[in-house]
């Protein structure tokens, strides 16, 4: 009868452990749930003035060029797949943003630099500590390059952008403006845009070590990113024009600075207006495509000439995103009938 008794209440007691572990799991449930989302925030927030800028124009480089044809693409590709592609394309795209920002971000000197122009960003935010970024650099890196090589494509342009990540960030090439716009032009415009073609076209499970040139891009292709990597490399730094203030807090030496900042603007404005007619004149488009491109072009060379300080720039660099997103789609406009 004891031991009946004894056997009850140990029945009742592993009961009410198991219903405290129930309660506890529920409890946890939210708490987790709140705590994955605060981290998706973060990263979001690293790369956010990067999205309209960056990640945009390269998911609409790839689906713009892949839309125009065979002068690009090695194989037709339907408007439902393309379509079904897109998402790949864009998260590949923030993968990179959101890593290249992390590795941008993280040193004494950015936060100091961001406690300045940027106080919003995670860092200066309190939202995340650099030893946390640095941890999510060592497990975000390897993590989206295995991602890229087994599933999503495109890991070769990947890995060299990773490596132009660590020139540019770890080694502060970034700091120098000659460095700084030819790494970006090269890697962050024309390898990232290759990269996005790729995707969109259904190429970018094709290596560029084992497979033959008809499986990856046309010769059109790589003139046409060189062409628009060109374009890059000679005209943004008018990216550096809203951050004058915290370039020289920091000591940089990008061109605006070296060189004045009547010189910048005039080394901008002139260009974008040389390679809109250059981009027109590539395609031959009609008066249709020198519109496209022109128009743009010429908001950007005006604002960025008559319309100056900090929050007037800022707004410019986001109309020359726009210019290269008319830049973009010109070989979609030169296959329409």
């Amino acid at each position: 009868m004891a031991l009946c008794q004894g056997e009850r209440r140990s029945m009742q007691e592993l009961k009410m452990t198991a219903m405290n572990s129930s309660v506890m799991t529920i409890g946890l449930a939210p708490k987790a749930a709140k705590s994955v989302l605060y981290f998706l925030e973060t990263l979001f927030l690293f790369s956010k003035s990067d999205i309209p800028t960056y990640v945009v124009p390269c998911t609409l480089f790839g689906t713009l060029s892949t839309l125009a044809g065979s002068s690009l693409t090695s194989a037709p590709v339907s408007v439902a797949t393309l379509l079904f592609r897109v998402p790949t394309v864009a998260l590949w795209a923030w993968l990179f943003c959101v890593l290249f920002n992390c590795s941008n971000q993280r040193s004494p000197d950015s936060v100091l630099e961001d406690k300045i122009n940027k106080p919003h960003r995670p860092i200066p935010a309190g939202r995340i500590t650099s030893s946390q970024t640095n941890l999510c650099m060592a497990i975000g890196v390897p993590a989206v390059l295995l991602l890229n090589y087994f599933f999503l494509g495109a890991w070769e342009e990947m890995a060299i952008m990773y490596t132009v990540m660590y020139l540019y960030n770890d080694l502060q090439l970034g700091d120098n403006f000659f460095w700084k716009n030819f790494l970006i032009a090269t890697a962050g415009n024309g390898v990232y845009n290759a990269g996005s073609l790729r995707l969109a076209s259904g190429t970018a499970r094709a290596s560029y070590f084992t497979s033959n040139a008809s499986d990856l891009l046309t010769p059109t292709a790589m003139k046409w990113i060189a062409l628009v990597s060109s374009a890059v490399l000679i005209t943004m730094h008018l990216q550096d024009l809203r951050d004058l203030e915290g370039d020289r807090a920091r000591d940089r030496r990008t061109l605006p600075i070296v060189f004045g900042e009547k010189f910048a603007r005039w080394s901008i404005a002139v260009p974008v207006m040389l390679f809109s007619i250059a981009a027109a004149s590539f395609w031959k488009s009609g008066i249709i495509g020198y519109t496209e491109i022109c128009v743009p072009g010429a908001v950007v060379a005006y604002r960025v000439m008559f319309l100056r300080g900090t929050k007037h720039d800022r707004k410019t660099y986001t109309l020359w995103a726009v210019w290269l997103m008319a830049l973009y789609a010109l070989p979609l406009l030169k296959s329409l009938p």
